[in-house]
């Protein structure tokens, strides 16, 4: 019987904290404006887009990890760099190859917020590839090659070499002299 009422405790505590945030937040909702409200959704929403990119960045290479900024500018992010000694640094500072993982990352975490359960089959990629150096075009593209071998069809395009070499299905695109361009599928 005590076992009971000690089980029974912890769920009447338990519901009572649920119950005290729920009215938290519909006192947030029909505030006058609804301000504090959306802010709050918004931070929820980025939190989530976060651990996804995150995730997703582990994957990639476990250097960087996007963080939200510790500041009154409402979502900005910063970017933590495990090999600088987790130094926490502006998008704006990023290079280009940097700034291409870290976007990779973030529309891959994105496009799996947006599918809410539901599967997104297809993601394309427009270059970038170009300001990757060996190691990370690499991992990036054994990235986007596993991805497919999770059921992804993702398109990629680029000009660099060393993205051509690795995939095996392309559509080549040559301009003609009579200013028409020729597709030509390759396997």
């Amino acid at each position: 019987l005590q076992e009971k009422f000690a089980t029974l405790s912890a769920l009447k505590i338990q519901y009572q904290a649920e119950f005290l945030q729920s009215r938290q937040d519909l006192e947030l909702l029909y505030s006058s404006d609804g301000h504090a409200f959306r802010r709050k959704v918004q931070i929820r929403l980025a939190e989530k887009l976060l651990t996804q990119t995150n995730n997703i960045l582990e994957k990639i290479n476990g250097r960087y990890y996007v963080r939200q900024a510790n500041s009154e500018q409402g979502l900005a992010l910063e970017i933590e760099d495990t090999f600088q000694q987790n130094t926490r640094r502006l998008p704006k500072t990023l290079s280009g190859g940097e700034s291409f993982v870290i976007s990779l990352a973030l529309a891959l975490g994105l496009s799996e917020l947006a599918s809410n359960g539901q599967s997104i089959e297809s993601l394309f990629l427009d270059e970038g590839f170009g300001n990757l150096d060996a190691d990370t075009l690499y991992t990036v593209v054994s990235t986007l090659e596993n991805l497919h071998y999770e059921g992804k069809k993702v398109g990629i395009i680029s000009h660099v070499e060393g993205v051509r070499k690795r995939i095996k299905t392309q559509i080549e695109l040559t301009k003609k002299p009579n200013g028409l361009s020729e597709l030509k599928a390759i396997a």
